[in-house]
């Protein structure tokens, strides 16, 4: 006998009984089950919608898997290729133009952030986790990427991460120690776009999400289509808002892929320029395949400053803004966790008025009693 919840119309728990006969010997049985009829029979119409998806009318349960079996196949908007049961992205946008729709046109123009507001500090993230051999093959050395996520998140937290061939996004915030603190969404169900994007959900909310289809590899070097995901933010105290995207570019490196350097380049920006508002701080991270010899890189730099890169292929790992120079306050090279590419941290800062005090007073009230009861 095991049991499944279901709630009331009055919003009080039921337990219903799921029974397997072939459990059950003996004279009991009848007896057993005259009870539950008469519970089931008392029940039934005040049943309002199960926590479990509805079983088959049979004793022996369900006949198929559950949706959030990871063997599943996987389908649009899944968050990852093992469908983990994570929030999800809409359907991809698609701009479906020929390559040379939008060349030499004027580069989008993006929105100038919120200096009005009060001043505001983002540490963001972005690592390629080189899931195919990282992990397929050398079995995450230890847990390698995953201790070097979490080491570098204490004692200040990661606001923004963007992660570019990750597969399992329920896996990284759960092996580096995040999943009760993050929201993590993750790309499309193929090898080219497993990207994920989080954020932490104690200082953020979030207001929108999304992917699109930006551009495929070249046929020299071809394995898919490559794809940008954003979300935008608002800061739940200073209610500051942020537009973040990840970016896992096309090959060969410094090709631009299909289209070239210039179609990736502006698709990028208008994705930003579409789903970025007035007053957004604007960043654009990810593993581009593309250094500072590319026209992407050229021309990305011309609308955003690029405020940080790494030093896998000539600098194909970025962070971009449109903050300014002035914005960034720390960056850091956090080595690879046995990745082929570096993992790179940045804080920047939103310039404004100063935060109220009550919002510090509240941070170091959470932090003493932490301190206090570390259990909290």
């Amino acid at each position: 006998v095991s049991g499944l919840m279901a709630s009331t119309e009055s919003g009080e728990t039921t337990r219903l009984m799921e029974l397997r006969p072939v459990n059950l010997q003996g004279s009991p049985v009848g007896a057993l089950l005259s009870k539950l009829r008469s519970r089931l029979a008392s029940n039934l119409p005040q049943l309002r919608k199960p926590f479990l998806p509805q079983l088959q009318p049979s004793f022996s349960g369900p006949s198929a898997p559950l949706q959030m079996e990871p063997d599943r196949q996987p389908v649009l908007g899944m968050t990852s290729i093992r469908a983990a049961p994570y929030p999800t992205m809409p359907p991809p946008q698609d701009f479906g133009a020929p390559c040379a729709a939008g060349v030499g046109n004027p580069l989008p123009v993006m929105p100038n952030y919120n200096t009005s507001g009060f001043r505001v500090q983002l540490k963001i993230l972005t690592y390629n986790l080189f899931w195919w051999n990282l992990m397929d093959v050398r079995h995450s050395m230890g847990g390698a990427p995953f201790k070097l996520i979490e080491q570098h998140g204490k004692p200040r937290k990661f606001d923004l991460m963007a992660f570019q061939e990750c597969e399992d996004p329920d896996r990284v915030v759960r092996e580096a120690g995040l999943a009760s603190e993050y929201i993590i969404f993750g790309g499309l169900p193929t090898k080219t776009t497993a990207i994920c994007i989080a954020f932490w959900n104690k200082t953020w909310s979030l207001l929108e999400q999304g992917i699109a289809f930006v551009t495929e590899d070249s046929k020299q070097q071809y394995f898919g289509r490559r794809a940008a995901q954003w979300i935008r933010l608002r800061h739940r105290d200073l209610k500051q808002t942020v537009f973040f995207m990840n970016h896992h570019g096309p090959l060969p490196i410094n090709s631009g892929g299909k289209c070239g350097g210039v179609t990736t380049a502006q698709r990028l920006l208008t994705l930003i320029q579409e789903h970025a508002q007035p007053g957004d701080g604007v960043i654009l991270a990810g593993d581009f395949n593309a250094n500072e010899r590319s026209p992407t890189i050229g021309l990305l730099s011309k609308r955003l400053h690029r405020a940080f890169w790494g030093s896998a292929l000539g600098g194909i790992d970025n962070i971009f803004t449109n903050m300014g120079d002035q914005a960034l306050i720390d960056s850091q090279n956090l080595g690879n966790g046995g990745s082929d590419h570096d993992a790179l941290s940045v804080v920047l800062e939103m310039d404004g008025k100063p935060p109220p005090k009550e919002v510090g007073l509240k941070d170091n009230l959470m932090r003493f009693f932490k301190w206090l009861m570390p259990w909290m």
